[in-house]
């Protein structure tokens, strides 16, 4: 059984509105962070043995699991 996970983050210059609200807390709570980015990580595993692994991801992705015009997907 092998796992993958695919990190999914607000493209640089898209507007991160939850990533500003995280910010606003924490700085409100006198955390010094200056940037804040929420994403989603996405967990694959498969029972089977996956000849070519990243051209198995890649084309999950290209299925929908992000949306390139305004996130970015790192394989990992």
């Amino acid at each position: 059984m092998k796992t993958w996970f695919i990190r999914i983050l607000p493209r640089a210059e898209v507007l991160d509105v939850q990533g500003r609200t995280v910010l606003q807390m924490l700085n409100h709570n006198q955390l010094p962070f200056s940037n804040v980015r929420v994403g989603k990580l996405i967990e694959l595993t498969a029972d089977q043995e996956i000849s070519n692994p990243e051209a198995v991801l890649k084309k999950a992705l290209a299925l929908g699991l992000y949306n390139p015009l305004v996130e970015v997907a790192v394989i990992e």
